[in-house]
């Protein structure tokens, strides 16, 4: 989720089937389990045939996110993370072979005062 170019931005990763976080993979750097290294684990789409398509909603309220992608992951909700303010939103796919095409929409939009 972004503010506009140079603005505050956020990011949210998500796990289309379920609904909520993208699930990780946690496992232990040190002796006494103080330091951990996450991995995300992917989400695996397969179509068999050309022009399969798949359908996907969330609600961002069940999503946690942050400030900036950075080593720690996204721990926070949605109201106690995000200022007030008009967002844009991008969902960003990415794939180890082949393209996606996506056609998107928003089910709702809410403004906040600031």
């Amino acid at each position: 989720m972004g503010k506009g170019r140079g603005k505050l931005s956020y990011w949210a990763p998500v796990d289309l089937f379920w609904d909520g976080p993208l699930a990780v993979d946690e496992r232990p750097m040190d002796q006494k389990g103080e330091v951990v290294a996450i991995k995300a684990l992917p989400v695996k789409l397969t179509f068999n045939n050309k022009g399969e398509s798949i359908d996907f909603r969330f609600d961002a309220r069940h999503v946690l996110r942050d400030r900036e992608i950075s080593s720690v992951w996204p721990w926070r909700a949605l109201f106690a993370a995000v200022e007030p303010g008009s967002y844009d939103l991008r969902l960003v796919l990415e794939t180890t072979s082949g393209t996606v095409s996506l056609k998107t929409g928003c089910g709702a939009r809410r403004e906040y005062a600031t």
